[in-house]
């Protein structure tokens, strides 16, 4: 009866289509709601139940009941939702680089137009920075201890449809062949590794040299080992930390993330996330939402959407799911800021150690975008959100060799000369400088540079029209605008302050500004701190300048010194920074 009756409802549906073209409106019959194309099954039982329950124009729905059964409704909100949120990325993450790929990954798996040359940016910042780290020690590896690093970078690029096997010459892959070094975050480290390796089927290496060769079955052996209370009437779910008797929420929701692509093939694996699933349904708020760390927020939420979408389960409809007539996705978009971004928790709230309630913050926004991602693939029958076997191989890159040129490089003469080529001949290559075309000289490039920052950009296309692109920045600083010399600088210690100070003298013909910037880098290379001194300087005058800061109790670091006009303009006045080791 059933089946006839939808049958009946999609002929009347039809031909109430056809009479469409004919300036005849039956779309408002379904509370108003804009109907698009892969929404007519929605449609057909959305108006099969109406008839069902004696009621086939919705007049007994109020208008909140309305809001809440409709799925077309929760389509646009959350469709709009995530434009919003990718553009708020685009505009906060202008430069992208080695760092960014949660935005990179909302902006690939939300398939959202980027602007030209922004994933190329991306890109070619990673390789040099891949090629920086994976040379120190130890080497081979992006971080000491931290394997995600990898897995971040193999989602990131992956979703861009970029080649991880070479990356600046490097398997970015090829760390995660060793088991010991994948478990140092504990759980965490084969998660986000298995996410990595089946976002597109990546074979794991086999490493030689490795402590303990990784496996698939190495990994999902040491997740299921690892569940809370293991061997218990109450056992389910994960924490990251493994003496933990209780499960937490974003944990077991990410581990569910991992296994999803096992859980039809391994009974194991089945058995322990239904039981993480339930255990998911059973601590969920009143108001659909989810807590961690004593306090609910946006980002529990967010890996829930995703491990349940990952398993083809709606996080809108599904019953297990919905408290008091609130689903988990109706919980996630109460923390959305309309205008683009997610608060951590919201104003008003107790913070628990992250962001500050009722603001926009990166994390947040990073996981709320790409749960909605998440979910909205989940309906349009697209690809869960890790399954990334649905973007193209990476076609053939385009190699420009460039000889004679680094990014962010300073000069002290406004003339300079380059080699740049494709390499093997395979595209057409062209320059320019600050925006004006430079022909070349034998493959060679003469070129006069303005004052302060120049902008070269290096353009590679071939035959099929398939772009390359790479920039450079190169700073001009006139020689002996100013004398800089050293007045004193203490030993740096671990728990001492650091101390640098300078005699800044203007040699030139004008009032000039000069600014000492004291940096922290830590042995990851990260700017930790900063602090500096500005002063304007008349010509002909000699100032003073000194700053500093507390080094850390404990670590390895270094500080480095810089001399720049101001910090807006970053113009170089000594053209090698200071840098002294940390003992």
């Amino acid at each position: 009866m059933k089946k006839q009756m939808k049958f009946l409802v999609s002929l009347f549906l039809i031909f109430s289509i056809i009479l469409s073209t004919m300036e005849i409106s039956f779309m408002e019959v379904i509370d108003g709601e804009e109907v698009f194309e892969d929404d007519i099954n929605t449609v057909i039982d959305h108006v099969y139940n109406r008839i069902k329950n004696d009621d086939p124009l919705g007049k007994n729905l109020n208008n909140k009941e309305k809001e809440a059964n409709s799925p077309i409704d929760i389509k646009s909100k959350v469709k709009k939702q995530i434009d919003n949120n990718l553009e708020y990325i685009l505009k906060t993450i202008d430069k992208p680089e080695f760092g960014n790929e949660w935005d990179i990954l909302c902006l690939g798996r939300g398939e959202y137009a980027i602007p030209a040359g922004y994933y190329e940016t991306y890109y070619n910042k990673v390789v040099d920075t891949v090629k920086e780290l994976m040379e120190e020690d130890p080497v081979g590896k992006l971080n000491i201890t931290k394997g995600t690093e990898h897995s971040r970078l193999i989602l990131g690029l992956t979703s861009i449809g970029q080649d991880i096997k070479n990356v600046g010459g490097y398997d970015i892959t090829k760390a995660l062949s060793d088991f010991d070094y994948v478990t140092t975050q504990g759980i965490n480290g084969p998660i986000f590794a298995l996410i990595a390796l089946d976002s597109k089927n990546y074979q794991i290496p086999i490493d030689e040299t490795a402590k303990r060769q990784n496996t698939r079955d190495l990994m999902i052996q040491y997740i299921l080992d690892q569940e809370i209370n293991k061997g218990k009437e109450n056992v389910g779910g994960w924490n990251l930390n493994e003496k933990s008797k209780n499960p937490d929420v974003d944990i077991t929701a990410m581990t569910i993330q991992g296994l999803t692509p096992y859980y039809n093939t391994n009974e194991n694996v089945k058995e322990a996330v239904d039981r993480a699933i339930q255990w998911l349904a059973s601590t969920q708020r009143e108001d659909g939402g989810y807590e961690s760390w004593g306090c609910a927020n946006s980002e529990s939420c967010a890996q829930v959407i995703v491990a349940l979408t990952g398993l083809g389960i709606d996080p809108y409809t599904d019953e297990r799911f919905i408290k008091n007539g609130k689903s988990i996705v109706d919980a996630l978009m109460t923390f959305a800021v309309a205008e683009g971004g997610f608060m951590h928790i919201k104003a008003g709230e107790n913070s628990n150690g992250g962001a500050q309630p009722g603001e926009v913050n990166g994390m947040a926004t990073h996981q709320g975008t790409y749960a909605l991602i998440a979910y909205d693939r989940l309906i349009h029958n697209k690809n869960r959100l890790y399954d990334m076997t649905d973007i193209e191989e990476p076609k053939e890159k385009i190699e420009i060799v460039v000889e004679n040129l680094t990014d962010d490089m300073s000069v002290t003469i406004p003339q300079m000369s380059f080699k740049a080529y494709v390499r093997d001949n395979k595209g057409a290559l062209s320059v320019k400088v600050n925006n004006e075309t430079i022909k070349d000289q034998d493959g060679k490039y003469n070129v006069t540079l303005e004052e302060g920052e120049n902008t070269i950009i290096i353009t590679a296309i071939d035959q099929e029209q398939n772009k390359t692109e790479k920039t450079y920045k190169v700073y001009y600083v006139a020689k002996n605008l100013f004398e800089i010399t050293m007045v004193s600088k203490n030993d740096f210690k671990n728990g001492f302050q650091a101390q640098i100070k300078i005699k800044a003298k203007n040699i030139s013909d004008q009032e000039r500004e000069a600014t000492l910037l004291i940096t922290l880098y830590n042995k990851e290379n990260e700017m930790v701190y900063y602090g500096f001194v500005h002063r304007s300087i008349q010509m002909g005058q000699e100032e003073e300048l000194g700053t500093g800061f507390l080094i850390p109790q404990e670590g390895k670091y270094k500080v480095k010194a810089f001399v720049w006009d101001n910090i807006e303009n970053m113009k170089i006045l000594c053209e090698e920074p200071i840098v002294v080791e940390v003992k």
